[in-house]
């Protein structure tokens, strides 16, 4: 196996447990997780049912994500996307109640996400041509 592929796979790895557990340690208490998040949102414009919804959906799809980055192949970049699409939620929500503190860390993953994507050896379909 090459240095590319090596590099590639171990950061996906990486990336896949990362995301994968953070998900997984918040199942087992999800109605904690989700009273605690609403909590977080009571004085912002997500506050109540908005917030609580998004406190169950989180761990869930970060579970998910993680999942199928690990799975590769052809679930592999719709994961990558989505989880794009979740660090976007989570930087609108961290925005929001203003833990800054939290924001670099969410920019990281959605860079890694999107290197991830971009790699010539993530799978993609074939282009036909026309």
């Amino acid at each position: 196996m090459s240095n590319k592929k090596l590099a590639y796979h171990s950061f996906r790895l990486a990336m896949g447990i990362s995301i994968l557990i953070h998900g997984a340690v918040r199942i087992p208490k999800l109605t904690q997780v989700a009273d605690g998040i609403s909590a977080e949102f009571a004085d912002t414009l997500l506050q109540g049912t908005p917030s609580l919804i998004a406190g169950y959906f989180i761990p869930l799809a970060e579970l998910l994500v993680g999942i199928g980055i690990l799975i590769g192949w052809k679930v592999i970049r719709y994961a990558l996307a989505a989880g794009i699409a979740l660090m976007g939620i989570l930087m609108i929500g961290t925005c929001l109640i203003e833990n800054w503190a939290a924001l670099p860390s969410q920019i990281i993953h959605a860079i890694a996400f999107y290197l991830l994507l971009m790699s010539s050896l993530t799978w993609q379909p074939r282009q036909k041509d026309y």
